[in-house]
């Protein structure tokens, strides 16, 4: 699939952060966007994995560090989003 491109408005401060952050772990702003709306469109979507594993692949792919706290409370939060969608029907 080809790319487009994209221009974007921002902060200058944010715009130095982005590419701060993307030189630090070794990519791209274009990458780190990329990565993030590819986690947000994911995260729209209902999968039969365990929210658990969920977090874990997500924290993998971003290739940030997570605690097991934050990793129980995404998993709670998955759990907890997956019993209303049983309880709506959804």
């Amino acid at each position: 699939m080809s790319k487009q491109k994209l221009t974007l408005a921002l902060e200058p401060d944010l715009i130095a952060f982005g590419k701060a952050y993307a030189l630090e772990r070794g990519t791209s702003i274009t990458e780190v966007f990329e990565r993030y709306l590819t986690v947000l469109r994911s995260a729209a979507e209902p999968s039969g994995l365990d929210p658990l594993v969920e977090a874990v692949r997500e924290a993998a792919s971003l290739r940030e560090p997570v605690t097991l706290d934050e990793l129980h409370a995404i998993r709670e939060e998955g759990l907890r989003n997956q019993m209303l969608r049983y309880e709506t029907g959804a």
